[in-house]
């Protein structure tokens, strides 16, 4: 197990409830508060320079924030499916709303800022899987780059899946292009930014922690305890958990970043006997195998290459550091 506590220099942040991703600008990271729905802007040296935005549906406010992206010099929000755009001092500036002709109920998942602009990785149907990447063009649209066949909405909803054994969508600018898969895998797939496949980058060396025996009981359990439904409704989700399929062990790693060094993956560790607790460390693959950056465990990790944001969750909020590469 591994242990997980904030150094003593770490600063406590009661404004900030969580830290769903975040993303660097012009040398501050800007962290998506998905409990708040707003954005924190925090300096180098983990100071809070900013709040801003609010949860809603108007222009600039954000329901269900996703993820968030680095956009030239302003900051990308990725909400259910709209991309709300930001600067620095967290002035709304614009929208993009996703859609696809051929894609009735889009479930976007990621954003990434590539060479060419703004892409997201999104499927067609919620539940699917999200193999699809599209890119936002100047004109307002979107350049779809890797399709798949679209299906007929029955044919879609009949193919729900109950297996969780690839449940960790992975994508990220890499090598000019951008690559993507399951952090289950063994490898991810390189692309151009034209979507033509260009090779794989493996992880299958990453260590993977096993999860114990009653990991999908645990789960299971936890998952009826945090809804609040009528008794028909827990009665289908239990039906439904029947049939759930885990993996063998932890996924390697649930994010990656291109580096110098190649990709940089933040890994999971478990913290307890609980399957549901992990931490997260930082590191790349070289010869000799997962070589660690030396970084504490964290709850939230999050790295451009060049800096480091890491967070750890407490009863009053987060405590954050921030870390320079470079003097690692």
């Amino acid at each position: 197990m591994t242990e997980v506590s904030a150094p003593p220099e770490a600063i406590l942040h009661a404004e900030v409830l969580s830290a769903s991703a975040a993303a660097r600008v012009g040398g501050d990271w800007f962290v998506l508060d998905g409990l708040a729905g707003r954005l924190h802007r925090v300096d180098s040296d983990a100071g809070l320079v900013s709040s801003f935005g609010r949860s809603g549906e108007g222009p600039g406010e954000l329901e269900l924030p996703i993820d968030i992206s680095s956009y030239g010099p302003n900051v990308a929000v990725l909400d259910g499916l709209i991309i709300e755009i930001f600067d620095t001092e967290g002035n709304h500036l614009d929208e993009r709303r996703f859609s696809m002709n051929d894609c009735p109920m889009p479930a976007l998942r990621k954003l990434v800022e590539l060479d060419t602009g703004l892409a997201v990785r999104y499927g067609c149907y919620p539940g699917r899987d999200a193999d699809r990447v599209a890119i936002a063009t100047d004109e307002g649209g979107w350049l779809e780059v890797i399709g798949e066949d679209p299906l007929g909405i029955q044919e879609a909803l009949a193919g729900l899946s109950t297996d969780l054994s690839r449940f960790h969508p992975v994508m990220a600018a890499y090598d000019g292009g951008f690559v993507m898969g399951y952090a289950e895998d063994e490898c991810l797939t390189a692309y151009a930014l034209n979507g033509v496949k260009t090779g794989d980058v493996c992880h299958s060396r990453l260590p993977r922690h096993p999860l114990p025996d009653n990991a999908l009981g645990a789960i299971q359990t936890q998952l009826l305890e945090d809804r609040e439904a009528s008794e028909g409704e827990l009665a289908a989700l239990e039906e439904i958990m029947a049939d759930m399929t885990l993996p063998k062990s932890l996924p390697p790693f649930d994010f990656a970043i291109g580096g110098e060094e190649g990709l940089i993956y933040r890994m999971l560790v478990p913290r307890s006997e609980d399957p549901l607790d992990s931490a997260a460390t930082l590191g790349v693959l070289s010869e000799d195998g997962f070589l660690r950056w030396p970084v504490p465990a964290a709850d939230y990790l999050f790295t451009d290459g060049i800096s480091i944001l890491a967070g750890w969750q407490e009863l009053e909020g987060v405590r954050i550091e921030v870390y320079d590469v470079s003097g690692l």
